[in-house]
């Protein structure tokens, strides 16, 4: 029995010893500046754009707004008009249409509880409208032009089977992906003020837009790894592949539009592509293909508080911390500029409400596969950590 007693002893002044030890390690590492974490994990090969001189937003003071927004969904009657030009009666007799399906009130109940996608119709045109999501298809291949978009994040993983839906998409393929050229019968200019009205008719920020070029060559290369049909290739009902894959065809090239949602004056960013619009504009055809992934609502403001956010030079050396936790190197990044987020535990159902948080955008390009890709990663302005979901 005194041996076990003895041993009981030694055992529990061990564990005191390395629970103190964890504390302290603890309190020293809590009490460490960026910097010494830097030194302590290791910088990696992180570098700076340029001569050294990262393009960093300045405030003018470090308190700023934290928004507090109350969610005012789109009315199908607005989207209808906006991409179909129905009038408010023919949306509504779309919709009544639509719910006759449900013969029970509890089927009705459930399907408007959870938000069923509307489907209007107009010509070959046609809008799926729900809380959370709109996809608009100027005729029924136009779906060859969302799949080929989707498809880019290919180009960085090409073993990843199968269609990539808009919830796995990144924007960071787009640049190496698609061109930046000019197409015949139609200049940039003149699409872009055709999609710029769609864009804020909606609340999103005309100058924080992006245009690509859905090129032949652009998309052809895609395919080359997809498999994925032009507009040219047959399939059957079911979407499968009838006789060769055709390629596309230069005059079936598109203009591809990003808009970005923004509230005061500031972009609300996000780390995939929710609250960004989907534009893809042909020369002759127009509008061929919109969608707005999360959020299809305006953002109203209740109230605001004020508080303390760090600088960008701090949110640049937490960025190079979290490159270097996560093991990343051989990364350079090029600005820092201050814009929301609207994480989903800030959303509340109950009053419809959600807190956007400032946040630091920190853009940044690294090779991957031979490829030069831009990326971005989210730093929380109060807390200084970074922002992974949404």
């Amino acid at each position: 029995m005194g041996i076990v007693s003895e041993g009981r002893e030694k055992m529990k002044r061990w564990t005191i010893l390395c629970l103190t030890l964890m504390l302290i390690l603890s309190g020293c590492s809590l009490r460490m500046t960026t910097q010494e974490k830097l030194d302590l994990y290791g910088g990696g090969n992180i570098q700076i754009a340029g001569d050294g001189s990262v393009q960093i937003e300045q405030l003018a003071s470090n308190q700023v707004s934290q928004v507090i927004t109350e969610r005012v969904e789109y009315s199908v009657q607005e989207l209808g008009n906006l991409f179909l030009n129905m009038s408010p009666e023919e949306c509504d007799r779309a919709v009544e249409e639509y719910y006759a399906q449900y013969t029970s009130e509890a089927e009705l109940e459930y399907a408007e509880q959870i938000g069923v996608a509307i489907p209007l119709e107009k010509g070959e045109a046609t809008l799926s409208f729900a809380n959370h999501w709109m996809t608009f298809y100027g005729f029924p291949d136009a779906s060859c032009y969302a799949n080929t978009l989707y498809s880019t994040e290919r180009l960085l993983q090409p073993d990843v089977k199968g269609i990539m839906t808009p919830m796995d998409f990144r924007y960071r393929s787009l640049d190496m992906a698609f061109s930046r050229q000019e197409l015949d019968g139609c200049t940039k200019e003149e699409a872009k003020a055709d999609c710029d009205r769609i864009a804020q008719a909606v609340g999103f920020i005309l100058e924080e837009s992006e245009c690509y070029t859905m090129d032949a060559e652009s998309m052809n290369r895609i395919q080359q790894i997809t498999g994925f049909p032009s507009l040219d290739t047959e399939t059957d009902e079911a979407g499968n592949i009838v006789g060769e894959l055709k390629p596309w065809k230069t005059e079936q090239g598109c203009y591809l539009f990003l808009y970005k949602k923004g509230i005061q004056g500031k972009v609300i960013e996000s780390v995939a592509s929710e609250n960004v619009l989907f534009l893809i504009y042909h020369p002759e055809k127009k509008l061929v293909f919109a969608q707005w992934i999360q959020g299809v609502n305006k953002q109203e403001v209740l109230s605001e508080k004020t508080v303390t956010v760090i600088s960008g030079e701090e949110a640049v050396a937490q960025a190079q911390l979290y490159f270097s936790q996560q093991n990343q190197s051989d990364i350079v990044i090029n600005s820092a500029r201050l814009t929301y987020a609207a994480p989903m535990l800030n959303y509340n159902a109950s009053t419809n409400q959600i807190t956007m948080d400032p946040c630091w955008d920190i853009s940044y390009q690294y090779v991957e596969n031979g490829i030069n890709v831009n990326d971005h990663v989210l730093i929380h302005a109060v807390t200084g950590s970074a922002i992974m979901q949404y």
